[in-house]
């Protein structure tokens, strides 16, 4: 029954959004896709050899973090779900190494080696958010095997992918 009911409703308003004029776009004198920087990255011979740093250190963290699982998951037997909690052991303590590295002290002991420093496209030194989004976006780089880091090979500034998420990159210190 309540079908047949037929109700007379009022026609709905017109809507004023036909009646909207969209401005047109402000020249500017400079675009983003234009901005053309003088980008002095450092050397892709003292980034490998940070990166040989921080391996070592990381290396050694999860040497140590592995012994110490070792002792109280011996009995448990290798299985996928195993294997698959190492792995997300180990992004964890990657993740924390790069986080407390660029956040406390603004560079990781590779990049301290090496004489490196962080800075961002427009030539200053990045706040502690970017250079936590930069971390986050290293972690990134090196869990898509290392595509992050392999694309500097063909990038034309040498540019790996965190550096172009977080419009920041590696330079040598000035002395």
């Amino acid at each position: 029954r309540i079908f047949e009911a037929v109700e007379d409703l009022p026609a709905p308003p017109l809507s004023h959004l036909n009646q909207i004029e969209i401005a047109p776009e402000e020249p500017s004198d400079l675009k983003l896709g234009e901005l053309e920087l003088p980008i002095h990255s450092a050397p892709i011979g003292a980034r490998v050899y940070a990166a040989g740093v921080d391996a070592a250190v990381m290396i050694a963290a999860i040497a140590l973090f592995s012994a110490s699982a070792g002792c109280f998951v011996n009995s448990l037997p290798m299985s996928k779900p195993l294997l698959a909690s190492g792995t997300v052991a180990v992004f964890i303590i990657l993740t924390t190494y790069y986080l407390l590295s660029l956040c406390l002290r603004c560079a990781t002991p590779g990049m301290h080696a090496s004489g490196m420093s962080i800075v961002t496209f427009a030539g200053s030194a990045p706040s502690r958010l970017k250079l936590g989004c930069r971390a986050l976006a290293t972690v990134l780089s090196l869990a898509a095997l290392g595509m992050g880091f392999a694309w500097s090979l063909i990038d034309d500034d040498q540019l790996c992918w965190h550096d172009r998420i977080t419009h920041t990159y590696l330079t040598p210190k000035i002395q």
